[in-house]
C-alpha cells in the first residue's frame, strides 16, 4: 500500500505554468548560491581597520527595510580571509527568506537571519576570531565564547509574545539544537535560562539591525484553540530548518565555495521529469505484447494519472506484486505536483533494500532528464557516499551534499530519515526538513509504519 500525501497547505507560492521558474522563489536555489553567495569575497588579514571606518554593502541584497554598514567586525576567518560579519547576516537573511517564502512567511526568515548571529558583534567575539586567525593557521581550535544568545534574549524584548519566543527558540538553537524551555536535567540550557543569561554587550551593533521590524503573525494559519499549540510548534521547527540550512549554505560559501560551488546542480524542474516518464512509459507500452496482467497495470497507471489532478490531500494506492506500483506512484506524483505547483517528491521507503530496486527503477525511467534528478539517501548509501569515499568532484559527492538538506527535485529514503528529520531538534538533521513544505510524500508499504507512530506522522503531515 501507498499512502500519498501532498503538501499544498504551505501555501507555496504558485509559478506562472509548471514550467516557469521564479527566480526569486523558485523550486531551486542553485543559480543565488552561485551567483550571489559563491564569491571570493572577504578580506585578506591584515591590522584591523581604525574604529567607525565604514563602507556600504550592496543594496541588491539587502531587505528594503534596512541598511546596514560594513565595518571592522567579522563573522568567520579560514586563517587567510575574514568575512564581514554584514555579509553574513545578509546572506544567511536572503537564504532564510527564501526558503520561508514557501510557506509565506519570507519576513519571519529575513529577521531570523539578521539576528542570529547578533552575539557576534561582542568585542569577547571578536578578540576570539582575531585568536584564531593566528591558531588556523597552526591548525589549533578554539572554543568561542556564545554568540547566539544574545539574538535570542534581543529577539525575545523585542518581538511581542509568541512571536518573540518562536524567534529565541531558532535563535538560540541554531548551533545546539532546538532546546525545551526548561532543561530537564537540571542544567540551565532551557530558553528560559538562557533569556537570563549574562551575554558580553553586542552594542556595537548599527541600529539599523538591531530595530529591524518584527514579523507579522497575520500571515500565519494557527487553525482551532486546540490545535494552535501544535501548529506554532511546527511552525518553529520549519523555520528553524530554513535558518540552520541558510547558515550553513551561507558559511560554506565563505569558507568552502569550491564545495559550494558542486551545490544545486539539478536544475530539472518536475514538469521535464514527467515529460521523461511519460516518453519512458509509452515507450515500455509499445514493447510490451497484451496480456491481461499488462492490461491491469495500464488500468492502474491511468487510475493514478487521473487521481493525481484532485485537490491535494491524502490517497491512497493498493496495488498487488507485479501490478506496476513503483511507476504508477511516481506517475501520481509527478502530475499532482506539476498540477498544483509542487516542489519536490519525497519516497519513504521501510526497507533498504526496496529503496535501492525503486531509486533504480526511478534513475532508468528520468535517465532523458539528465543526471543528479534522485537523491538515494539511506544509511548503507551514506556509508558509500560519505567524505571520506568521495572525493571533491566524484561520482558519490553530489549525492553526499544532497543528502544534507535534501535539495534534489526526488529524493528517495528511508522512513527513519523522514521522521527523525521531522521530529528532531539537532541543526544537522533539521536541514532538510523545511524542503518538505511542497512536496508530494509517498509512504511506500505503509502499514509497515508502528501504529504508536501513525498519530504524529500524520499530525506532522
Amino acid at each position: 500500500m501507498v499512502e500519498c500525501a501532498a503538501r499544498s497547505d504551505w501555501r507555496i507560492s504558485e509559478l506562472s505554468d509548471h514550467c516557469a521558474l521564479d527566480p526569486g522563489r523558485g523550486s531551486n536555489r542553485a543559480s543565488l548560491v552561485r551567483d550571489t553567495l559563491v564569491r571570493s569575497r572577504g578580506e585578506v588579514l591584515s591590522p584591523r581597520p581604525a574604529p567607525g571606518s565604514q563602507s556600504h554593502v550592496n543594496s541588491d541584497r539587502m531587505p528594503r527595510h534596512m541598511e546596514i554598514r560594513v565595518s571592522d567586525f567579522y563573522a568567520h576567518t579560514d586563517g587567510r580571509r575574514r568575512e564581514g560579519l554584514s555579509d553574513h547576516l545578509h546572506d544567511v537573511s536572503a537564504l532564510a527568506a527564501e526558503f520561508v517564502a514557501h510557506f509565506e512567511s519570507g519576513e519571519w526568515g529575513s529577521v531570523a537571519g539578521l539576528w542570529h548571529d547578533l552575539g557576534k558583534y561582542s568585542s569577547a567575539f571578536q578578540d576570539y576570531l582575531g585568536a584564531t586567525a593566528n591558531l588556523e593557521r597552526a591548525s589549533v581550535r578554539l572554543r568561542g565564547p556564545d554568540h547566539s544568545t544574545a539574538g535570542a534574549q534581543h529577539a525575545a524584548a523585542r518581538c511581542p509574545g509568541g512571536m518573540g519566543s518562536i524567534l529565541a527558540y531558532c535563535i538560540a538553537g541554531h548551533h545546539g539544537g532546538l532546546p525545551d524551555a526548561t532543561d530537564e536535567s537540571g542544567g540551565r540550557s532551557g530558553l528560559v535560562d538562557r533569556l537570563k543569561k549574562p551575554i558580553p554587550p553586542f552594542t556595537n551593533a548599527p541600529p539599523e539591525l538591531v530595530e529591524a521590524t518584527c514579523p507579522p503573525l497575520t500571515t500565519l494559519d494557527w487553525g482551532s484553540l486546540a490545535d494552535r499549540a501544535f501548529r506554532a510548534s511546527v511552525f518553529c521547527r520549519m523555520l528553524f530548518s530554513c535558518l540552520v540550512d541558510a547558515d550553513f549554505l551561507a558559511t560554506e560559501a565563505f569558507m568552502r565555495p569550491d564545495r559550494a560551488a558542486l551545490r544545486g546542480r539539478s536544475e530539472t524542474q518536475l514538469c521535464q521529469l514527467l515529460g521523461a516518464l511519460d516518453a519512458h512509459l509509452l515507450h515500455v507500452e509499445r514493447g510490451s505484447k497484451f496480456s491481461t496482467v499488462n492490461a491491469c497495470r495500464m488500468g492502474v497507471l491511468a487510475a493514478c494519472r487521473d487521481k493525481a489532478k484532485l485537490a491535494p490531500g491524502l490517497f491512497s494506492l493498493t496495488v498487488p506484486t507485479g501490478g506496476g506500483k513503483t511507476l504508477s506512484s511516481l506517475a501520481f506524483a509527478l502530475t499532482h505536483a506539476a498540477e498544483h505547483k509542487l516542489r519536490r517528491v519525497i519516497y519513504a521507503i521501510p526497507f533498504t533494500s526496496i529503496i535501492e530496486q525503486n531509486a533504480r527503477v526511478f534513475r532508468d525511467a528520468l535517465a532523458a532528464a539528465g543526471d543528479d534528478v534522485v537523491l538515494e539517501h539511506h544509511s548503507n548509501f551514506e556509508r558509500k557516499a560519505g567524505p571520506s569515499a568521495a572525493p571533491e568532484g566524484g561520482e558519490f559527492y553530489w549525492d553526499w551534499l544532497a543528502s544534507e538538506n535534501w535539495d534534489a527535485p526526488i529524493v528517495v529514503t528511508t522512513n527513519v530519515q523522514l521522521f527523525e528529520s521531522v521530529f528532531a531538534n539537532k541543526p544537522s538533521r533539521c536541514r532538510k526538513l523545511h524542503r518538505v513544505a511542497g512536496s508530494v510524500i509517498v509512504l511506500d508499504e505503509v502499514q509497515t509504519l508502528p501504529v504508536r507512530l501513525m498519530r504524529p506522522t500524520l499530525a506532522m503531515l
